[in-house]
């Protein structure tokens, strides 16, 4: 479904290529990532939260691509060089990105799950080596 969206949005066989395969390479560094955090530090990962991974990994990396080439396209009406286009489309949608990334972080900070319960099981946990059970993030 999202690749028919890609192509309905962007009219083009090979632009939609550029947010899939982009969301392809952060999706194996995430699970990169995961695969040294349960091998080194005892995480422990279920269907569930490898599920949750693939959609939440997918549908952020394609929507700031989206962002980022509607940058682009709008610069390119501005700029004749393709180069500079895309470091001025860089340096307006960058910011962005990265403020909704740090946005993520101080929210997952926040007390406010407390009260959630057996449904903060569905995320990533960690082995709790002294008691001999999973501490649930």
């Amino acid at each position: 479904m999202v690749i028919v969206l890609l192509l309905l949005t962007y009219r083009s066989p090979i632009l939609w290529l550029l947010p899939i395969m982009s969301a392809g390479v952060s999706l194996i560094a995430a699970e990169a990532v995961i695969y040294e955090l349960v091998v080194h530090e005892g995480l422990v990962v279920n269907g569930q939260t490898a599920g949750i991974l693939v959609v939440l990994v997918l549908g952020a990396s394609t929507d700031y691509a989206l962002l980022l080439i509607a940058r682009y396209r709008e610069e390119l009406r501005r700029h004749e060089d393709r180069h500079e286009a895309m470091d001025v489309a860089m340096r307006r949608a960058g910011p962005a990105i990265f403020a909704s990334g740090l946005n993520r972080d101080r929210r997952d900070a926040l007390p406010a799950g407390r009260g959630l319960g057996r449904h903060l099981r569905a995320g990533p946990g960690r082995r709790d080596r002294r008691r001999g059970r999973t501490c649930w993030t």
